[in-house]
């Protein structure tokens, strides 16, 4: 592995390339595309991502399988919100056979 110096702002170095290749290893791609999901990447790192992402399926596959992973646990939390909020309030005017098919259908969406 070959290290890389980032300006004198960022004093430490990190290996980003792999030494055959001169790409980003496989392993620094998937935690760039498990960091970004938290944070902003550098401008270098999004620019590496990209040129190894366009190179190699299986890491676009990671961040694909990532992302899906992301967004169905988003949508989980926001139906058990949206059930838990429910559960506290009700819908006045509904009958209880109303709230008792909402609640069931939820659920039934939750499980």
């Amino acid at each position: 592995m070959t290290n890389l110096t980032l300006p004198a702002k960022a004093e430490t170095k990190i290996q980003l390339f792999d030494r055959e290749s001169n790409m980003l290893s496989c392993l620094k791609a998937t935690q760039l595309i498990s960091k970004q999901l938290d944070q902003p990447l550098l401008l270098s790192e999004k620019v590496q991502l990209v040129i190894h992402l366009f190179n190699c399926q299986e890491c676009k596959l990671f961040e694909l399988q990532l992302l899906l992973i992301e967004s169905s646990i988003r949508e989980l939390a926001s139906e058990t919100m949206a059930f838990k909020q429910f559960q506290e309030i009700g819908l006045p005017g509904l009958t209880s056979k109303a709230k008792a098919r909402i609640l069931q259908t939820i659920h039934s969406k939750l499980h």
